[in-house]
C-alpha cells in the first residue's frame, strides 16, 4: 500500500510538470520569435547607415524633437492648476453632483 501511495505521488508530480511544461511553452515561443524580431531589427540597423553614408544626406524634419520652451510649459501648467483649482472652490461653495463631474476647459485634462 506504501508503494502504490508512493508510485501515485511522483505521478502526479510528474503530471503536473508535464502540464506546467506544455503550459509554458507558448511563452517560449513568442519569446523565440521576439529574439528573432530583435535579431531582425538589428541587422536592418547595421545596413541601414550603409545605405545612407552620404555627407548630404537629409535629415526629416519629424526625426528632430520639437524643442518647447520651460517658460511655456510652466505657465501652461499654472494655468491648469489655477482652472482645477477654481472647479474644487466652485464645487466647495455648492456641492452639486453635476458640478463635480463637469469637464474644466483646461487642455491637459483627457
Amino acid at each position: 500500500m506504501e508503494m502504490f501511495l508512493m508510485i501515485l505521488g511522483v505521478g502526479v508530480f510528474i503530471f503536473g510538470l508535464v502540464v506546467a511544461c506544455v503550459r509554458f511553452q507558448p511563452s517560449m515561443r513568442l519569446e523565440s520569435s521576439d529574439s528573432a524580431l530583435e535579431t531582425e531589427r538589428a541587422r536592418v540597423n547595421a545596413v541601414a547607415p550603409t545605405l545612407v553614408s552620404s555627407k548630404h544626406a537629409a535629415v526629416k524634419p519629424a526625426a528632430l524633437p520639437r524643442q518647447i520652451p520651460i517658460e511655456l510649459l510652466l505657465l501652461q501648467i499654472e494655468n491648469h492648476v489655477r482652472l482645477e483649482q477654481a472647479a474644487a472652490e466652485s464645487f466647495l461653495e455648492f456641492p452639486t453632483h453635476a458640478l463635480l463631474y463637469s469637464k474644466t476647459t483646461s487642455p491637459f485634462v483627457n
